[in-house]
């Protein structure tokens, strides 16, 4: 005869006493303290915009330059800064990757050549263009990249809707989001998310927008000026750690963000 608790891991999948040694916490426990992955600097103070095990998501309008704000963020992956704004003090060292799921290869090329301009340089970066894809099929090759790949750092997905077919689906999007929470803590990486926000509206869209908003530990929403096409601006809707003001950019002539000193 089955014992109860053989009946609870047959029934449910796991190895319940294995999960219990691994997920237990005691005070006795040597936990590192989380690692700065991305930094924001602010009146000479640099301010935590997302750690190693955790995600954050970045959220706008279409056309708001979400994609400019992801680029100066990547870029600063390599030499540890960026604009004198964004820092990573260790993420050099590491891999790290540009998953665009909506955008051609040729605009994929494009971001990187933004990138290496930034950063002069485009060492320890890959970009990789899922549009062709199927969300599934899309959701599987980023769970191999992971898993595969050694010493990954910072992941750019640009954006989290593609990755499920339906963006209101209660099981795609728990899905999506346990497999951001899985990845992140087990592999120690930091992932950028980005997603639309409803039309009218400062919510992101969908179910999936709504859980990954919840679960994210930095929500950053850019917002376009209404008077002026190539600026916008970039504020902190929900942060862990202490908020940083709100700050704009603004698009030169040779399509490249810059940092504008006031607001």
């Amino acid at each position: 005869m089955l014992l109860k608790q053989e009946l609870l891991d047959d029934e449910e999948g796991i190895d319940y006493k294995s999960m219990r040694d691994k997920c237990t916490v005691t005070l006795s426990d040597v936990i590192p303290d989380e690692q700065l992955a991305i930094g924001i600097l602010e009146d000479g103070n640099l301010l935590n915009l997302g750690t190693l095990g955790n995600f954050s998501i970045i959220k706008g309008q279409a056309k708001s330059k979400k994609t400019f704000l992801t680029s100066m963020i990547f870029a600063c992956s390599v030499g540890g800064k960026c604009l004198n704004k964004f820092f990573t003090p260790m993420l050099n060292t590491r891999k790290n990757v540009f998953f665009d799921t909506e955008q051609s290869k040729g605009r994929v090329k494009k971001i990187a050549q933004r990138v290496n301009m930034l950063a002069d340089s485009v060492e320890n970066l890959e970009f990789i263009s899922l549009r062709a894809y199927s969300p599934k099929e899309r959701l599987d090759f980023i769970e191999q990249y992971i898993e595969t790949e050694k010493n990954l750092g910072l992941l750019i997905i640009d954006g989290a809707r593609d990755l499920l077919v339906d963006i209101n689906s209660l099981e795609e999007s728990n899905d999506v989001v346990t497999k951001f929470m899985k990845w992140t803590e087990l592999h120690n990486i930091h992932i950028c998310t980005v997603i639309h926000e409803n039309y009218g509206s400062a919510k992101a869209r969908g179910h999936i927008g709504t859980e990954l908003a919840n679960k994210a530990e930095t929500v950053i929403a850019v917002m376009a000026d209404s008077d002026d096409r190539d600026k916008s601006y970039v504020s902190a809707v929900h942060t862990r750690d202490r908020s940083f003001k709100e700050f704009s950019f603004s698009i030169d002539g040779y399509g490249l963000p810059s940092i504008n000193l006031d607001i």
